[in-house]
């Protein structure tokens, strides 16, 4: 998996890569209390990559790397923005995302090995460009229609005596 930002680019390093792609479809139950198998959508939601993998004990460097890189923050203070190369996560129409949760190492002293796991959230996913473009079509077809002006009736009939005198 190659994350890319404006820091550059890091590959998750180890061993033993593990990746799952979450993507939950909010519905509502519309049948009350009958037995309708009716919903409503409830709009999509983000979706979620987990992953995890295992670090040999002597390459802690690429641990405190992927710390950072979650800790970024961009210019504004929100946190940073990855686009993700991974063949499953890609499949899962997963572009862009954040760090999201926790950040977690465990010793495995057995194995001589540190199990690192952390989580992704999708940003700016397709659904939300859609849903951004709609409420931006819907603004400028307002911001076409004319704009009407309330007059008060005094004034108007002042003004429709004057054009006729």
């Amino acid at each position: 998996m190659l994350l890319s930002g404006d820091s550059g680019e890091y590959t998750v390093p180890g061993k033993n890569l593990t990746v799952n792609v979450s993507y939950p479809l909010e519905r509502k139950d519309l049948s009350g209390s009958g037995s309708s198998t009716g919903v409503a959508a409830a709009g999509d939601k983000p979706k979620t990559v987990s992953c995890a993998f295992q670090l040999p004990q002597g390459e802690l460097d690429k641990l405190t790397e992927l710390v950072n890189l979650a800790g970024r923050r961009d210019t504004v203070g929100d946190p940073a923005v990855y686009r993700v190369s991974d063949e499953l996560v890609n499949a899962m129409q997963v572009r862009q995302v954040i760090f999201d949760g926790d950040v977690s190492a465990v010793r495995d002293d057995s194995l001589c090995v540190y199990n690192i796991s952390f989580k992704l959230r999708e940003v700016a996913s397709i659904p939300e460009k859609l849903e951004q473009r709609l409420q931006d079509e819907v603004k400028r077809a307002d911001d076409a229609k004319p704009e009407t002006v309330a007059a008060d009736p005094a004034e108007l009939n002042a003004a429709i005596e004057e054009e006729l005198a």
